[in-house]
């Protein structure tokens, strides 16, 4: 009996300190240190193994994350599910005497412990409730036997080395809650201050380093007008420190879809990040990825696809190691948490980009046409002093570009009033177009008001054309114009004045002429003419007809020039007409001494 009390007295100190020594421990190996160090057990080595999320029933695998003593496997090393399949024995304690006795132990841990070298085991299990958290693994090299003592010391080193594992995993969630919150503040900030693709990898170090990732790439993908895919572009590689490395690390710069051997983690609507921890094993990998990765000595890969909202993807995020990973629920959880960050930054940095370009395009193209065009464009603020001066049009003032910035217009052109109004008038909010001689320069001008987005008025924009040739070839235009109007006047002034010569020259003739054929008339009617006397007064008279119808004819020539004459049809004689026309004919060939027959049927 007092032998009892003592084990059951030494017991219970161990127990003690091995529980104030759990009070105290912080990390997984200070739990195994104050378990191994303060036991009686003697083992070989202790081990302290996690489930994955502290919960062997929904684990997919347990870790090795402590030892003390002799280590003779891989530290972290990951068990499949398939050690500890049955969660009723996870639950109990396992003690193996010896592992060759299959009665003490399954097939497959016997097998595991073996591999080590070890010969005897008991594993406790680390509980809370009926929550499994891990186990202790007491390993010996030689066979050994376990105690009814050994065996009650092992259930309350299990009961309380779960409080402890438990205290400390609520620890460390805390510190990895805080430490992922600070990483992922300094991250979003530095991604925030980013001024291009290479200061965004560089943003992202902190992670990539905290995750012994090998390299980063930022991938864009730029795409038709229908939304297809056409080309990757890389756009930015860091080493694992964050630094730049040259694009064509990843063995190119530009291809095309057909040619991405990443062909179907790009195609894929998948917009959650792709986790590969073994690309030489996973099944989602094809041959060509696993090709790719060989060349760029890549073993392990995590894509993250970049898109916001729901517009197309913008291009992706890789995170490459060189070794085989198993990626940790951290590093998924941060991942996740990243995503939407870094496509927006993407996004927005396209964006930029693309409004850059078209800005510059456009800037080049304003700037040509500003340097080839005769116009001058300048900007003054609401001072008059001028803070813009661009164009050829300068050249012909004998000024270059930006030689009157920080001057004042109204002093410059202070002998050009109108442009001085036009300014002033532009600053009180007028909209202007006029017209402006600068020496032996005519220019066009145009004054527009600039305001801010307050819509005060800030200064004026001002555009002027060199309209030289247009005004020198509109006045020669207009002096042509005047000269027509002149020549017309004097033709006008000629014509009136033949025309009152032909009018008083008609009378003046016409009335000295009628006297004659009527004095003439008269002589013929009179009888008393010899005949040859009466053949002359014949010929007298008509010869005055003719000259009184030739007066007649030039006055009608002269009505129809200026268009009074009019034509009026009347009745005739064809006879009587045939008949006077002969008389005049007929005068005339006495004169010539010709014989003129007339004769009507």
């Amino acid at each position: 009996l007092l032998l009892a009390e003592q084990a059951a007295r030494a017991e219970t100190e161990v127990l003690y300190r091995i529980g104030e020594a759990l009070n105290a421990a912080t990390t997984f190996d200070e739990i195994v240190t104050a378990v191994a160090a303060n036991t009686t057990l003697h083992s070989t080595s202790t081990s302290l193994t996690m489930y994955e999320h502290y919960d062997a029933e929904t684990a997919s695998y347990a870790e090795l994350v402590a030892n003390y003593g002799e280590l003779r496997g891989p530290m972290h090393l990951r068990l499949p599910r398939i050690y500890f399949s049955d969660i009723e024995v996870v639950r109990a304690l396992q003690i193996a005497s010896d592992v060759e006795d299959r009665s003490q132990v399954s097939e497959v841990i016997a097998e595991g412990v073996k591999a080590f070298g070890f010969r005897a085991f008991a594993t406790v299990p680390l509980s809370l409730g009926t929550r499994v958290l891990g186990v202790l693994n007491f390993f010996s090299d030689n066979v050994r036997l376990f105690t009814d003592q050994d065996r009650r010391l092992l259930m309350g080193i299990g009961r309380l080395a779960g409080g402890a594992m438990e205290r400390g995993r609520l620890r460390a969630e805390s510190d990895a809650t805080r430490e992922r919150a600070e990483l992922l503040s300094h991250t979003n900030s530095a991604l925030s201050q980013a001024a291009d693709e290479p200061a965004i990898l560089s943003a992202l170090s902190g992670i990539v380093q905290r995750f012994g990732a090998t390299l980063s790439a930022l991938v864009y993908i730029d795409r038709d007008a229908t939304g297809k895919p056409l080309t990757l572009e890389m756009a930015a590689v860091a080493d694992g420190s964050g630094d730049a490395l040259p694009p064509n690390t990843m063995r190119f710069t530009h291809l095309t879809i057909e040619q991405s051997p990443l062909l179907t983690a790009i195609d894929s609507d998948q917009n959650t990040p792709i986790f590969w921890e073994n690309i030489s094993t996973d099944p989602s990998c094809s041959e060509r990825i696993r090709q790719y990765a060989q060349t760029i000595d890549m073993a392990a890969f995590i894509i993250i696809p970049l898109h916001v909202g729901d517009t197309k993807r913008q291009g992706m995020l890789w995170l490459g190691w060189s070794s085989v990973q198993q990626f940790s629920p951290e590093l998924r959880e941060m991942v996740s948490a990243l995503q939407p960050t870094v496509a927006a930054i993407v996004a927005s940095h396209r964006l930029l980009k693309q409004t850059t370009t078209r800005y510059q395009s456009s800037e080049r193209q304003l700037k040509t046409v500003i340097n080839s065009a005769p116009l001058v464009l300048y900007v003054i603020d609401k001072n008059g002093i001028f803070t813009l001066s661009e164009g050829k049009g300068l050249q012909a003032l004998g000024l270059q570009a930006g030689q009157v910035v920080g001057l004042s217009a109204f002093e410059i052109y202070k002998d050009v009033p109108n442009i001085v109004q036009s300014l002033r008038n532009a600053l009180n909010g007028q909209s202007i177009t006029d017209f402006t001689r600068v020496g032996d320069i005519y220019y066009q001008n145009w004054y527009t008001p600039l305001r801010d987005s307050a819509n005060n008025i800030e200064g004026v924009i001002g555009v002027a054309i060199d309209i030289s040739a247009r005004r020198l070839a509109e006045i020669e235009r207009e002096t042509l114009l005047k000269s027509e109007q002149l020549a017309r006047r004097e033709a006008q002034d000629a014509v009136r004045l033949k025309d009152l010569f032909l009018a008083t020259m008609s009378h003046e003739l016409r009335t000295p002429l009628n006297a004659m054929i009527g004095f003439q008339n008269l002589m013929l009617l009179s009888g008393e003419l010899d005949d040859d006397n009466a053949h002359m007064a014949e010929r007298s008279l008509a010869n005055s007809h003719r000259l009184l119808n030739l007066i007649n004819n030039v006055l009608d020539i002269s009505r129809m020039a200026s268009g009074g004459m009019k034509i009026v049809p009347i009745l005739f004689s064809p006879r009587v007409l045939a008949k006077n026309l002969y008389g005049d004919m007929n005068l005339l060939a006495l004169d010539k001494q010709i014989t003129l027959n007339f004769e009507i049927d």
